[in-house]
This record gives structure tokens, sequence and C-alpha cells, in this order.
């Protein structure tokens, strides 16, 4: 009998108050035809304990701009979507969509890049 194995999705933030806050439902949706997988900073709260899919907490700093720290996160990530193969990524806030972009990119990784704030007045 041939398994029939679910496409991976990857969904990437800062951190998981976000992923639950603003991507739950769609988790919730997804979860029914692809296998997701959240990659984040956890918190002291760890809001996505209740959540039912694979979870990868990385130590990360989105007010760190050493070049040595970011050059880290992006060897951690590359090796994170290398070891996945993702059929798909999810990046929203501003440190994923960049690190994330460039290695999605890399991998030639099909990506939707969310920027919160642009339609906010000045």
């Amino acid at each position: 009998m041939m398994q029939h194995y679910k496409k991976k999705i990857i969904i990437f933030s800062n951190y998981d108050w976000t992923i639950y806050k603003f991507r739950k439902n769609l988790i919730k949706e997804l979860s029914s035809n692809y296998e997701i997988v959240i990659v984040t900073k956890k918190t002291e709260k760890d809001y996505l304990k209740d959540f039912e899919n694979e979870k990868i907490y990385i130590n990360f700093n989105i007010y760190n701009y050493n070049i040595f720290h970011n050059i880290f996160l992006f060897i951690k990530i590359y090796f994170i979507y290398k070891k996945l193969k993702p059929y798909f990524c999810l990046h929203f806030t501003n440190k994923p969509n960049i690190i994330g972009g460039i290695v999605a990119s890399y991998y030639l990784l099909i990506m939707l890049i969310i920027l919160h704030g642009v339609d906010q007045k000045l």
C-alpha cells in the first residue's frame, strides 16, 4: 500500500505569540491538507503548546544587527529548510522575511512574504 505524504509548509515568524494571534486559524485550516512546521522564537508563555504541529524553536533577537549573529541565524535557517524540504514558505515580520526569503530563494521554494504596517499612515 502506498502512503500519501502531505506537503510541508513552513510558517516562520519572530515570536510564537504572533503566530498564535494572527495565524492560528490559518494553521488550523491548512493542517487538514498540509504538514505545517512552525519556526519561531519561544516566549515564556509558550503560546503554541496546544498546537499539534511540529515546532522548531530558534533563539534569535530581532533587534540585534550584529553581522555575526545574523550570519549564524541564516545558517540555522538554511539547514532547517534543507532538512525539511518544504513545498511552501510563509514568512512574516522583518527578519524572517529577509533571511527566510533569501534561503527559500536559494532552494527555489514557493514563498509568501507578508509585510505588516505598510498600509499605515505616517
